[in-house]
């Protein structure tokens, strides 16, 4: 895996900021990963995984069932947006989408919140390049956990995201690629805002 070159940034308009719309990014004790992968068509299947942290597992144990509570959460969140849920035991479960295009898939992704407030849902665009038309996908924002407002012992989610286009992207801001997929970290190590952005040539009208 390579670290990449990141390209013209997104404005600051346009970048989503989701903190909390994924019920895993309030409980702060999950890895979260989400496998996304663009069709020639434009179609979308996403496969996500939803982990307990084995360390906050081990510290609360099970007097309060915090673990299933948590899974429960998830699951049900995830059912919501339309997936097929498969559960492994009480502290990890998979999640499978599957969309007809960019526009339904950018649509379904979830709400995202800020204590309280709404923002925007993720963002495709059809783009008019100088070669011919691209797709460009915003789908995530991260900011950095604000220390301030955490307790001590207050863990924040570690989320993994991977994006597969159809073509290689000309502009993207992934932390790595690999191949032909591009990669994003999210952690509460990390100091500025962050965000998922890809653009790649569009192989299908929309």
């Amino acid at each position: 895996m390579q670290a990449s070159g990141s390209g013209a940034q997104p404005s600051r308009a346009a970048i989503l900021l989701v903190a909390a719309g994924l019920t895993l990014a309030t409980t702060g004790c999950m890895y979260w990963d989400a496998d996304i992968r663009v069709a020639r068509n434009g179609s979308v299947t996403v496969q996500e995984r939803a982990t307990i942290d084995p360390e906050w597992k081990a510290e609360i144990g099970d007097s309060l069932q915090a673990v299933e509570k948590v899974m429960k959460r998830y699951v049900a969140e995830a059912k919501k947006r339309g997936a097929k849920v498969k559960a492994f035991g009480s502290d990890s479960a998979r999640a499978d989408f599957q969309y007809p295009s960019l526009a339904a898939f950018a649509r379904a992704w979830p709400d995202s919140s800020d204590e309280g407030k709404r923002w925007d849902r993720s963002l495709y665009h059809r783009l008019a390049g100088e070669t011919g038309p691209l797709d460009e996908l915003i789908l995530f924002r991260q900011s950095p956990p604000q220390r301030t407002k955490q307790s001590a012992d207050q863990r924040y989610p570690v989320l993994t995201l991977r994006v597969t286009p159809p073509v290689p992207a000309v502009r993207h801001n992934a932390h790595a690629v690999q191949g032909s997929t591009y990669y994003w970290r999210f952690t509460e190590k990390m100091t500025r805002p962050d965000s998922v952005w890809i653009v790649w040539p569009a192989s299908e009208s929309r």
